[in-house]
């Protein structure tokens, strides 16, 4: 099954709720892309920074689906398309927002991915990421591995679980890169750990 369609299935029968609280507040006046919106928690705390224009795009049917019913009464703009092959001209966006995307994709996709990203932002543009690094709860060696700290969930979703130094090669091509690693203990008494790796990255 394609990961289009597992996440069809996946947004048809769950609900996040939550809103994204890490997002760094750059984004005010400014054309932003957000990238695999999901279920819209990350874009509410886009949203919340009035940029000037907001565009908001999934490979999932079912989460543009969603997505447009949630913010019916905003201005956004909602597509269906793939990371991989971005259809908007060169230098149109003054920044990404690219939150757990990468982490579904091959080594391969995920340097095409940030090819196309550099592609449509404009220069001195600004990238916003964050994803799951090496150390994380769901980061389980016994799990069925198909790469190197990329693995296969249960309900058929592929995860890869990045390292600081994969973030700097792959945003290689970028004038600055700032990093940031944060490890939490959710739920006291709890064993285990959250571990996420975040930057912000600058053409």
């Amino acid at each position: 099954m394609k990961q289009e369609e597992v996440w069809d299935i996946e947004y048809s029968r769950s609900e996040w709720r939550k809103e994204t609280r890490t997002l760094p507040k750059m984004l005010s006046g400014k054309k932003v892309l957000e990238i695999g919106v999901g279920n819209g928690k990350t874009l509410i705390a886009i949203h919340r920074q009035n940029p000037k224009e907001l565009f908001a795009i999934d490979f999932s049917e079912k989460a543009i689906e969603i997505c447009r019913e949630k913010f019916a009464h905003d201005d956004i703009k909602f597509e269906k398309m793939s990371v991989l092959d971005l259809k908007f001209d060169d230098e149109s966006f003054d920044a990404v927002v690219c939150y757990y995307v990468l982490n579904n994709l091959s080594d391969g996709e995920r340097k095409k991915a940030v090819g196309e990203i550099y592609r449509v932002l404009k220069d001195e543009g600004i990238v916003l990421f964050e994803d799951f690094a090496v150390g994380d709860f769901r980061f389980k060696k016994n799990s069925r591995m198909i790469a190197e700290n990329t693995l296969i969930k249960a309900n058929g979703i592929t995860c890869h679980f990045f390292e600081d130094k994969e973030i700097k090669e792959l945003f290689g091509e970028f004038s600055k890169v700032k990093l940031q690693v944060t490890e939490t203990k959710p739920l006291r008494g709890m064993d285990y750990t959250r571990k996420l790796i975040s930057a912000v990255v600058r053409k």
